[in-house]
């Protein structure tokens, strides 16, 4: 798909995020004979009514079977039994629902940080190193900690959201699948956590981001994925119609 500038509905052009990924692709295979073909460091943004960007996320991090989504080709097969298998195999997944799918709230920051770490390592002890890596991320985010050792409640909402994007950094990762990353969270945070997203995706990462907010899909994403107000698959928005009214049409919601 050839990339363009997309215009907003109601106020200045967009530019579109220029790229032209290159890799080995995997490819999204769902119900309905639909079939995506996505190279590393694409930005894919979901849009519509939940129960299409859900199913499609639950099977992709090992949530879940969810409609019949799962990834083909290089070495990825059937859908992942757990959300461990998936990180293992290199897929991230990054919530905007901090209390439920995010922060681990009894542990401090430290181990919120190195979570992803330990699981794809199989590891428990926090050792020297990670202790240093874990300050030179909290460093690097701009995070408001007095220490690693402090909880998560510590800190704002915005910077535990940054806690949790914050453990996908560094990583070997082939994929991050993002739901509503930046729900509740400031403007300020907003554009640090776009920043996180685009340095992974700039890495080869293939980044999967569902988000309720057009706007926000239309700066950020390469291509978008759409589905209607049943969850049913719709297509991709085609560049003629990168704007929030053609995204509006496409889902069948309101811009």
């Amino acid at each position: 798909q050839q990339m363009g500038q997309s215009t907003h509905r109601s106020g200045p052009q967009l530019k579109r995020r220029q790229r032209s990924p290159e890799g080995t692709p995997v490819e999204l295979v769902g119900p309905d004979s639909v079939r995506m073909e996505i190279r590393p460091g694409t930005i894919l943004g979901l849009a519509g009514a939940p129960a299409g960007p859900t199913g499609l996320i639950d099977p992709l991090v090992g949530a879940g079977k969810g409609a019949g989504w799962r990834l083909a080709g290089d070495g990825f097969g059937e859908s992942f039994p757990s959300p461990a298998a998936a990180a293992r195999a290199g897929v991230g997944f990054v919530s905007g629902d901090r209390a439920a799918k995010g922060i681990l709230s009894q542990l401090p920051i430290v181990d919120n940080v190195l979570a992803a770490r330990r699981v794809r390592d199989k590891r428990r002890i926090v050792g020297a190193a990670e202790r240093q890596e874990c300050s030179d991320l909290v460093s690097a985010l701009k995070l408001k900690a007095g220490s690693i050792w402090d909880l998560p409640a510590s800190l704002s909402g915005g910077n535990q959201q940054k806690l949790i994007v914050a453990r996908w950094l560094g990583l070997p990762l082939r994929m991050v699948v993002l739901e509503e990353p930046t729900r509740g969270v400031d403007i300020g945070t907003k554009h640090d956590i776009y920043a996180l997203i685009r340095e992974m995706a700039d890495a080869g990462a293939i980044i999967v981001w569902w988000s309720t907010e057009n706007v926000e899909l239309l700066e950020l994403c390469d291509v978008i994925f759409a589905f209607d107000t049943d969850g049913r698959p719709k297509g991709f928005l085609p560049d003629e119609r990168f704007t929030e009214d053609g995204l509006a049409e496409l889902t069948g919601m309101a811009a």
